[in-house]
């Protein structure tokens, strides 16, 4: 409730709009209603929100299809029982068994991996500028310019 009121008083309009209270708390507190207008909003406004929630379960609860119950009965006999997963084929099993350890090894290489980095030990020494002068780009340039021509094909010379 927005209203500035007493924890005592917030619980006797709870108590009020619930009805409660026994008759003589109901008409003390309704003599209050009439003279302090804070109390009156904050009855207005636990009834209004009462009545939403009301409004809510009177909705009818939405029923399953026909047929429903039995359709997911099927599909749950269909599911193997504990004793035939038990008995399967023991390759299947080894093979699931084999891909959960290699997962488990890649998970755990992974997060030392991170933690690695985390702590500063595999640290990038790279600072991500190049550093070059003209004449070193010049060079690289026709370097490449000049692999460039050697691998393409020859239908293009």
């Amino acid at each position: 409730m927005t209203h500035h009121l007493t924890e005592e008083d917030q619980m006797l309009v709870a108590r009020f709009v619930d009805g409660e209270l026994d008759a003589p708390a109901r008409r003390e507190f309704e003599t209050r209603l009439a003279d302090e207008p804070a109390l009156r909003a904050a009855v207005d406004e636990l009834t209004q929100t009462s009545s939403l929630f009301d409004a809510g379960r009177a909705e009818a609860t939405p029923q399953p299809s026909e047929g429903f119950q039995d359709r997911v009965l099927r599909e749950i006999r269909r599911l193997p029982t504990g004793q035939e997963l038990a008995t399967a084929g023991s390759g299947d099993v080894a093979h699931f068994e084999a891909f959960c350890r290699r997962l488990m090894v890649a998970a755990v290489l992974l997060i030392g991996l991170g933690v690695l980095v985390f702590a500063g030990i595999l640290r990038q020494s790279d600072t991500g500028k190049l550093e070059a002068s003209p004449q070193e780009v010049r060079e690289e340039m026709e370097r490449l310019d000049a692999l460039t021509v050697e691998l393409a094909p020859r239908e293009n010379r």
